[in-house]
């Protein structure tokens, strides 16, 4: 386990592709901290990094999963990955925002530094939306009387109206439930 801060991780993240373990190989040392399938058909992940060097943005071929392409420009320690199921992989880094990459042009277009979208706090899990929203699932303090909240971004990335959730939340969903479904009797 990398997760204080002040570990050391150098230890190897694998990658299983069958449950028991009979086709893993290894993404590299630091600390794998999750993982989305994209739209170009690849499985990208993020890999946190060691406390001497940044994350990178792993790219996994399923049909080939021993090849891995990886990306710098993710900040200091990313811990959180979605997909808006289009173009673009979000990393969020506690120290760096919101990042953004592009996957039909393979590149960041907003990487760690400047470019990047400022988060209220080190975002625990990010989630998206239809509309090409965006959000970062901030636990907060998790003292007693604390409370997390969610930061909604927009598509162009500029912040949203927060919304204040419990004390120390650790996962975020999105769903969507078709008007069908709903009845309703006037």
């Amino acid at each position: 386990q990398c997760a204080p801060p002040a570990a050391d991780c150098t230890i190897q993240s694998w990658l299983s592709t069958e449950p028991l373990l009979r086709d893993s190989f290894p993404l590299g040392p630091g600390l794998a901290r999750g993982a989305v399938s994209a739209s170009d058909g690849f499985l990208y992940v993020i890999n946190a990094g060691d406390n001497t060097s940044n994350g990178l943005l792993l790219q996994v071929d399923p049909l080939q999963p021993g090849s891995v392409n990886s990306y710098t420009g993710f900040g200091h320690r990313p811990q959180s990955i979605a997909t808006d199921g289009a173009d673009h992989v979000f990393v969020a880094s506690p120290t760096d925002g919101l990042m953004v990459f592009n996957v039909r042009r393979h590149q960041v277009e907003k990487g760690a530094g400047p470019l990047a979208a400022a988060l209220p706090g080190p975002a625990r899990a990010l989630a998206t939306d239809d509309f090409g929203r965006i959000y970062a699932l901030i636990p907060g303090t998790c003292a007693a009387g604390a409370h997390g909240i969610v930061q909604p971004l927009d598509s162009t990335l500029v912040a949203q109206h927060p919304i204040t959730v419990g004390r120390c939340p650790i996962a975020i969903g999105v769903t969507e439930i078709p008007a069908a479904l709903y009845r309703f009797d006037y």
